[in-house]
């Protein structure tokens, strides 16, 4: 069990700093003058997009999934069969986890490509 939630908490943090990077990236090549409140308001969105974006699919090709181990299929109250669309989510947990990357992808951001692009003399 240790090993799955430390997994996923890994992808997620492996995405944060993918993300964070690349936008603070593109946003100091294109010069964009972006503030920090809108900057953190286009991560949101962004990690909301990533979150979704399979979701039509799924629904189109009716996705089931089955859980062998029985400890985590307890664990997660999990059934036989179950569809796989609705491992999708609008709930407080999924707007906190896109907040809390949104937040952690722009102090990334900020740390790695703002420190490379204005030295401190």
């Amino acid at each position: 069990m240790f090993i799955l939630i430390s997994t996923i908490i890994f992808i997620y943090l492996i995405d944060t700093f993918l993300v964070g990077v690349s936008f603070f990236s593109l946003k100091d090549r294109f010069q964009w003058h972006i503030s920090k409140r809108l900057s953190l308001i286009i991560l949101f969105v962004l990690f909301a997009f990533l979150e979704i974006y399979i979701l039509p699919m799924v629904i189109v090709l009716d996705l089931t999934y089955t859980v062998g181990n029985t400890d985590i299929a307890k664990f997660f109250d999990l059934k036989p069969n179950e569809h796989f669309s609705e491992l999708f989510g609008f709930g407080l947990c999924e707007i906190i986890v896109w907040a809390v990357q949104s937040l952690l992808a722009g102090v990334i951001g900020e740390m790695i490509i703002a420190k490379k692009t204005n030295p401190v003399v």
